[in-house]
């Protein structure tokens, strides 16, 4: 975290040399569509077989605010890095078998997103840009408090990555940002069945829409 919290100053500051850079900030409303699954199918000892009996899904939406920096390359080239934090919720569903009871629960899900972002300028008002995001997981101890009756330990990686591209619209100092962002991740739940602790893989799939509404000086 610390590292790339230094080279994201570093970049900012040494690009600051350069003229006609601009600042802004932005708010944005999240329609999020992602899930993960925990399956048991490789480990003899399950008794769920190729159950899918645990799943995270983060099918509500949620807000981003941030803000960025978006320095002039060119006449029609731009990068823009930009800092946000996240929130979206998450659904926490167990199906019901043998030795667990159905369980489900939402939480708040929150998130550090560091953005760099080319972009390609049409006109005075519309640019679209694509590029690599890095997200940040502020962990949430209470999921993993609520959880303990189960003995299910969630080990998620604190770091992950994702792509993302979008539409600009600039109109005077106001900005318009639709934007798309796509997340593969792997993460480990640590399990514990019938006092064998199981390190069972999470497919994670994250696809998001957002559409942010903002100011650039």
């Amino acid at each position: 975290m610390k590292r790339i919290l230094i080279l994201f100053a570093i970049t900012m500051f040494t690009s600051n040399i350069y003229a006609q850079n601009k600042y802004g900030a932005i708010a944005s409303y999240i329609i999020n569509s992602s899930s993960y699954n925990v399956t048991q199918s490789t480990t003899p000892s399950s008794p769920f077989s190729d159950t899918d009996f645990f799943s995270i899904n983060d099918s509500n939406n949620g807000f981003i605010i941030g803000i960025y920096y978006r320095n002039k390359l060119s006449n029609s080239w731009n990068i823009k890095l930009s800092v946000d934090y996240m929130r979206t919720k998450q659904k926490y569903k167990i199906l019901p078998s043998t030795l667990y009871e159905k369980y489900e629960k939402e939480f708040d899900n929150h998130h550090l997103q560091f953005g760099l972002l080319p972009s390609y300028k049409f006109s005075s008002a519309f640019s679209v840009y694509a590029g690599p995001k890095v997200y940040y997981n502020l962990k949430n101890s209470e999921i993993n408090s609520s959880l303990e009756k189960y003995d299910i330990d969630l080990d998620f990686n604190t770091i992950s990555y994702a792509m993302s591209l979008g539409l600009v619209i600039n109109y005077e100092i106001f900005v318009f940002d639709i934007g798309y962002t796509y997340t593969p991740n792997y993460e480990i739940a640590k399990i514990n069945l019938l006092g064998e602790t199981i390190n069972a893989p999470i497919e994670y799939n994250s696809s998001q829409l957002n559409i942010g509404f903002g100011i650039e000086i």
